[in-house]
């Protein structure tokens, strides 16, 4: 099965030369059809032709056909261009449904089907149903754009075709936005909307669901075989066989491709893939960017193994990533293509995956930069990777079981994320950052977030400040200290606090800590209790830097089961410890933001 894909500013630049389908063309002659009129009527709006072929062979630039509302048992192919300007309109009449059914027409072109744009240019498909296109020898496509320019494949609806409902090949400048494609590979080859060998092309805003059974292709969004400049933006993919999206260079050079704000979810196999198929071939420059990718039957967003090409500069920022691979082994984001190159993964929630979170396994570590993820469910699995800056913790969903992954107001993903590489608007349009930095994830939170409180504040100024002790410790007001004491543990010795954290999450631990005089096993302990067990934060011993008679800053974002737990307590520990032994204590702070 052959594919390709891609995308770049250039795409944002090519989406100005289209204007809306209504106004793409200067007043021209307007046509009608009719399912009772005739073709050899003149076509007005009170004698209607009776086929759309009759008006495809008469329109010309500037012109506009509307299709009164009926089924017609006919292929449709244009004949005439269009000019800049002055495109040729075909449109269902609105407020009426037109059928285009294909049901035993014969098909005389491999790439043909109910409704076809070949070799012109500046032709607008507008509001039709296009069904049962399953020619099996040539042809059984939907709705065609086959070398062609400045297509607009808009607001249509095609079932039951044994190839794409939609396919752009070969073609340049094209939109396709609004349609519904349904029931697409059945059960031919290639995918439910394909864009290959062409470039320019925009992808926005369809719905795409319930494909064939997948035997010989069925993703649901493909773009491969040298594509370059493509945008797949704002579509709704799910339940399909294969992959809801599929990037895929196949046997040429293809780059420049961004997969931005699409809901990709329930598929039989991937959310989001992507590779190089074929040996020699190279994949540059995709940007995955603020899609919510949930509950796919296998792994949200790969980079495939099973090619011989190379993938370059690839980028994989801002995405939600939730509850996929359930209970079958797979998970969040796999990593897994030894071909690619300057990888980078950054600002991507992920929440509630299967057996894997981030998996890098085949990617080289030195090609991938991972950076300012939030982890709900790490698995801590042998290949799983966190990289820096990340968030562990829930991630704060509005409602996850009714599929909004919007942030509430206390989601730890809230002013976490980095600039680098980040959109500058988030899957709903909302500016990034919208507060003092970028969030993590998809969406942007729109609203106020609550500014972090303090839960504890204790500084031994005065006294031990409700503490309690085992063996010798004191307040001690000689150096070292942050303000006028600090507590002082000598020999064995131990202090801890119980602190209700009930009503906050993003439960932060500020302390000073420090020692000095230790050998060998001795030790300075730093651990907080769960409500089942004691989990240590962070440990002193003879020689590390902070074994050096100091007091020393540790700041520790503390794990998701920190949040609105009335059972935490903390503990600090002096360890096998001499009586000349010192450890040193000052400046403790818990931080939470209120739920």
């Amino acid at each position: 099965m052959k594919k390709f894909t891609i995308f770049s500013l250039l795409v944002v630049l090519t989406i100005s030369l289209f204007v809306s389908p209504r106004s793409a063309h200067a007043a021209g002659n307007v046509y009608y059809v009719a399912t009772n009129g005739s073709d050899s009527a003149s076509g007005s709006q009170s004698n209607p032709w009776k086929t759309i072929q009759k008006a495809a062979n008469v329109a010309r630039a500037g012109d506009t056909v509307y299709v009164r509302g009926g089924r017609y048992n006919e292929k449709v192919v244009v004949k005439n261009s269009g000019s800049a300007g002055n495109f040729i309109t075909f449109s269902a009449q609105p407020g009426e449904t037109v059928t285009i059914d294909v049901s035993g027409v014969d098909m005389t072109e491999d790439i043909q089907g109910g409704f076809n744009i070949s070799e012109i240019s500046y032709v607008q498909v507008i509001g039709f149903r296009v069904i049962n296109s399953k020619s099996t020898g040539m042809g059984g496509f939907g709705i065609v754009c086959y070398m062609s320019d400045h297509c607009v494949i808009k607001n249509n609806y095609t079932y039951n075709t044994y190839h794409s409902g939609i396919i752009v090949r070969s073609s340049a400048n094209v939109t396709v936005d609004g349609n519904e494609v349904e029931l697409a590979n059945n059960d031919g080859s290639q995918e439910m909307i394909t864009i290959a060998r062409s470039e320019f092309v925009t992808v926005t805003n369809n719905h795409v669901h319930h494909g064939g059974p997948g035997n010989n292709g069925g993703e649901g969004i493909d773009v491969k075989n040298g594509s370059h400049d493509i945008l797949v933006k704002g579509n709704r993919v799910h339940h399909v066989a294969r992959a809801g999206i599929y990037v895929d260079a196949y046997d040429e050079y293809t780059y420049n491709i961004t997969i931005e704000g699409n809901f990709v979810y329930a598929n039989e196999r991937t959310g989001i893939a992507i590779e190089a198929e074929n040996s020699g071939s190279l994949l540059k420059n995709v940007s995955i960017i603020n899609n919510i990718v949930f509950r796919n039957i296998r792994t949200g967003i790969i980079l495939g193994d099973w090619g011989y090409g190379h993938l370059e500069n690839i980028f994989i920022v801002n995405n939600t990533v939730a509850e996929n691979g359930i209970g079958n082994g797979h998970g969040g984001i796999g990593l897994w293509n030894g071909r690619a190159n300057n990888v980078k993964v950054l600002n991507n929630i992920l929440s509630g995956n299967g057996s894997f979170t981030l998996e890098a396994q085949g990617t080289p570590l030195s090609e991938i930069t991972i950076s300012h993820n939030l982890f709900d469910g790490f698995r801590n699995g042998g290949n799983e990777e966190r990289g820096t800056n990340y968030v562990m913790g829930e991630a704060g969903f509005t409602n996850a079981s009714a599929s909004d992954f919007s942030l509430l107001a206390a989601s730890p993903a809230i002013d976490e994320g980095t600039a680098t590489n980040a959109p500058v608007r988030d899957i709903a349009g909302t500016a990034r950052p919208n507060a003092a930095a970028h969030d993590i994830g998809a969406y942007e939170f729109k609203g106020s977030a609550p500014q972090p409180e303090t839960i504890l504040a204790s500084n031994f100024n005065v006294s031990l400040n409700g503490w309690s002790k085992t063996g010798n410790v004191a307040i001690n007001a000689i150096a070292p200290t942050i303000g006028a004491r600090s507590a002082k543990m000598t020999g064995g010795a131990g202090m801890s606090r119980a602190i209700s954290t009930q009503g906050y999450a993003s439960v932060t631990l500020v302390i000073y800590l420090g020692a000095k005089s230790y050998e060998s096993a001795e030790q300075l302990k730093l651990s907080w209790w769960d409500g089942a067990t004691w989990r240590v934060l962070t440990v002193i011993r003879d020689g590390t830097a902070r074994e050096n008679a100091k007091l020393n800053k540790i700041q520790i974002k503390l794990p998701a089961a920190a949040t609105d737990n009335p059972n935490f307590m903390l503990r600090i520990q002096q360890l096998n410890a001499a009586a000349d032994d010192f450890g040193y204590v000052d400046e403790v702070k818990l931080i939470g933001t209120p739920k």
